[in-house]
């Protein structure tokens, strides 16, 4: 679907030029068509709903998402889009509250930049995204809409449980120091990592 087309009467025209290979019954030739002739478009009454979720990446902080149409790149709302760690009972759960939409958002596929807050978060919840069993995308219509502005089915008709992650990056890069705090009147050391760390 071409994004800059506005689906509204006065968007698209037909041109055709060469006229070789249209014939009719009678073996006569279509005419070339160099004015344009207006398409009459009709939306969609379908509202588009999830197809797959296709990926998360807990390492690089991405989440992959398909859906049944091509959606509006304006209407995306990320901090509409929750993940859980169960199809029937929410269990752990975390909203985003903000990131970015990093691919072509106006096809059905679609890939999700966690903001690092978000992703830090995430990572201190043991029983969240942490294998393609406890993790589960769930939004309500006000997610998104498809290029007609039909807005999404929510997660909570659609079929989760036949949508089970495809795809778990797990986290495998090492926590760096970014900073560090002696307090000689205490005799602490407070020492800051660029992501949540586990004592040993």
């Amino acid at each position: 679907l071409v994004d800059n087309l506005n689906p509204g009467l006065s968007s698209i025209y037909v041109y055709y030029t060469d006229s070789t290979n249209i014939m009719d019954a009678g073996m006569n030739m279509l005419p070339a068509i160099d004015v344009g002739i207006l398409i009459s478009i009709i939306s969609s009454p379908l509202n588009p709903e999830i197809s797959g979720f296709v990926e998360f990446d807990l390492n690089g902080g991405f989440v992959r998402l398909s859906f049944s149409e091509a959606i509006s790149n304006t209407s995306l709302t990320i901090t509409e889009l929750s993940l859980q760690s169960d199809f029937s009972s929410p269990g752990s759960t975390y909203t985003l509250t903000g990131g970015e939409c990093i691919s072509p958002c106006s096809g059905s596929n679609i890939t999700l930049a966690i903001a690092l807050e978000d992703l830090n978060k995430i990572k201190l919840i043991e029983d969240l995204c942490t294998a393609t069993t406890n993790c589960v995308p769930s939004f309500p219509s006000a997610f998104l809409t498809d290029q007609f502005g039909n807005p999404v089915i929510e997660s909570a008709i659609s079929p989760l449980e036949s949508l089970q992650l495809d795809s778990f990056v797990p986290d495998t890069t090492s926590p760096q120091l970014v900073d560090f705090e002696l307090n000689l009147s205490t005799d602490e050391l407070t020492l800051t990592f660029d992501e949540p760390v586990r004592a040993s």
